[in-house]
Parts: C-alpha cells; structure tokens; sequence
C-alpha cells in the first residue's frame, strides 16, 4: 500500500505539514541520513556495512531498518494518519465534534498484554 503524506478529511484533502509543522521534513530526513552515513563510514567493517544499507535506502527500495532515518518518518507517518483515520471514524460514528478530542493513545495488539501478565515480563 503507498504511504502518503495527504490525508482525507471531509472533502477537503490536508497536508501533514499543515497538521503537524513541527513533523520532520523529507530534507531533514536526507540530511540526517547523509550524516549518519557518513559517520558510519569511519566505522569498522559492520558499521561499514549498516552505512552502506542506510545510503541504499530509496522511496522505491526501503532498507526497513529501525535506525533508518527515512523508514522511521515513513512509520511515524503512517501512525499519525491512522490516529487521525481513528479519530476521524470515532467523531463520525458517534457524533463527536472534532475538536472536542484533545489528546489520542493506542495500543497495537501486538502490544498488548493480559491483565497479570506485566509483572512477568522484568
């Protein structure tokens, strides 16, 4: 499925940047990736390596590596436009104006634990 960084609101399509302009821009994100491989590059042969996998990733051919500097905008993307598809929903459903919602948490079901379960994970 194509990430994108427009979402639907309504009829009227918005921009991340004019929801969150604080979120990094796809420019922060290539400067933070040129410098971390150029410091990975004076590394020894392994940090060589993850250097090298970081210059590889493009928009065409992620690298999914979780120090990845575009992959990790790409999930943060994906988390917003879902919480806001979620509140949106929610609003719609059952009726709530939108910004009677002031703050949003969710849990991933994969992160989920019974109720007990917690204190044996220490």
């Amino acid at each position: 499925m194509k990430q994108t960084s427009n979402i639907a609101v309504g009829k009227q399509k918005l921009r991340l940047s004019r929801l969150l302009p604080d979120f990094e821009t796809a420019q922060d994100v290539r400067d933070r990736k040129a410098n971390m491989v150029k410091d990975l590059k004076a590394g020894r042969r392994a940090t060589r390596k993850v250097g090298r996998k970081l210059r590889r990733c493009r928009k065409d051919a992620v690298c999914s590596s979780p120090i990845c500097p575009r992959c990790l905008r790409n999930l943060r993307k994906s988390f917003v436009l879902g919480a806001i598809s979620c509140i949106d929903q929610v609003c719609t459903a059952e009726g709530i104006p939108e910004d009677w919602i002031v703050a949003f948490s969710a849990v991933l079901t994969e992160e989920r634990y019974a109720d007990g379960e917690l204190t044996t994970l220490i």
